[in-house]
């Protein structure tokens, strides 16, 4: 773990925002349009929640303007319960959620610093992680075609980061309390991504908790581990439930499976993660849906990276390793070796979901952490004695993380502008 100072703090938090309003600046080059494809969908839902909460003073429980009238709190889109409804008391619709969409980047790129920086990762590393996680094509892809919902993966390192911050305290001593604390701030993560009608990544983002924290017992090697897990999804059932009663009882009496399934073919993962052309009108010749449900793009330096802390670091890190492959099959499909996504059917909510490509989302963030520990391998094989030296070593460490921001910045901002 490396601490964060409140100086260092102070400098990531305007690099952050610097580096989000610069790469999201054409959003707001027309601040009152419209998106297209899904984005008037889910304004309308943010609207509606406006009129209950700002207008009527009322709890959004029915959407009296859709389809002669509708559910709101139960719809598993709605967002009616994020704190962020409370910018549109200052701001018209249209652009309070493009500052929604700016300011929750800016939240994604801060939590995947803080969880960098917990698992040991130096500024330059960590501040390659974020980067990744958050401004890869997956991301802006679906920001491009106004799928909101998905843009709540942001609260995922927070999620884990606190996790991380509740294993370090024993749950039976005398400083349960912290344990408490932490556990609780680890759900409320998770709990703000369903409260925002993030719903899919809620989910995976459950599995990819359970699993980490499964996991960290094992190289632990402490039952502690487990306790903690199960604190954090007692506080989320407690907190949550005010949302998960009603999805939970509409999907008893309107229950939506699945249409159909769609799966990844191999022969897309490299147009994926390193093809030039990810707009999302582009042709997907092996697919069943738009470019926009597959692109991720991150470049050929950072999966370069990413190879380099898969396998040069996988004695300390094979549990992110084991994460990696779990996810990479899970949104695969069908046409993983081990079919992931079927076996994932048989758990609450997968039978409604039909397209495993979104799970990448969540791969990505674990991508994002093995980028930072190839670039801390290739320091500490630079590195040499002398002041000198750590200089030359730490300017290219700079080097590399511009080159791959500039590489993202290439691809993905063109995504924004034409969106």
């Amino acid at each position: 773990m490396s601490r964060v100072s409140g100086k260092e703090g102070l400098v990531i938090i305007a690099a952050i925002l610097l580096l989000n309003v610069v790469f999201f600046a054409p959003m707001f080059s027309s601040p009152h349009s419209i998106g297209k494809s899904d984005w008037p969908a889910h304004q309308f839902l943010y609207e509606v929640a406006r009129q209950s909460l700002l207008v009527y003073r009322q709890i959004p429980l029915w959407n009296p303007y859709y389809c002669g009238g509708n559910v709101m709190l139960a719809n598993p889109d709605c967002p009616a319960l994020s704190p962020f409804i409370l910018l549109f008391a200052f701001f018209p619709t249209s652009l309070g959620l493009k500052i929604i969409v700016l300011l929750h980047a800016a939240f994604g790129m801060l939590g995947m610093y803080l969880l960098s920086r917990e698992h040991g990762l130096n500024m330059r590393a960590s501040i390659l992680s974020a980067s990744v996680f958050v401004l890869n094509g997956a991301y802006i892809l679906h920001l491009g075609v106004g799928h909101i919902p998905i843009l709540h993966v942001s609260w995922l390192p927070f999620a884990l980061f606190f996790f991380m911050k509740c294993l370090k305290k024993q749950p039976l001593s005398g400083r349960s309390w912290k344990t408490a604390l932490f556990a609780g701030l680890s759900a409320l993560s998770l709990v703000l991504m369903l409260f925002e009608g993030g719903i899919e990544v809620f989910i995976f983002s459950c599995v990819l908790l359970f699993l980490f924290g499964f996991l960290q017992a094992i190289k632990k090697k402490e039952i502690s581990a487990l306790m903690c897990l199960a604190l954090v999804f007692l506080m989320v059932a407690v907190f949550g439930a005010v949302k998960l009663i009603p999805i939970y009882e509409l999907s008893l009496t309107d229950p939506h499976p699945a249409m159909f399934t769609d799966s990844v073919a191999p022969m897309t993962l490299y147009d994926m993660f390193l093809g030039k052309d990810q707009s999302a009108g582009r042709n997907a010749p092996y697919q069943k849906q738009g470019w926009w449900e597959y692109g991720a793009y991150i470049g050929h330096l950072a999966f370069l990276l990413f190879l380099i802390g898969l396998f040069a670091n996988f004695r300390k890190q094979w549990h992110l390793a084991l994460l990696c492959v779990f996810f990479l099959f899970m949104f695969m499909g069908d046409t993983a070796p081990l079919n992931v996504w079927r076996l994932s059917q048989l758990l609450p909510g997968f039978s409604s979901l039909q397209t495993p490509a979104r799970v990448r989302v969540v791969f990505l963030l674990i991508a994002g952490l093995l980028c930072g520990h190839g670039l801390s391998v290739i320091e500490r094989m630079t590195v040499r004695k002398g002041e000198k030296k750590r200089l030359l070593s730490a300017v290219f460490s700079w080097f590399v993380v511009a080159m791959v921001l500039c590489s993202i910045f290439m691809v993905n901002r063109r995504i924004i502008g034409s969106g």
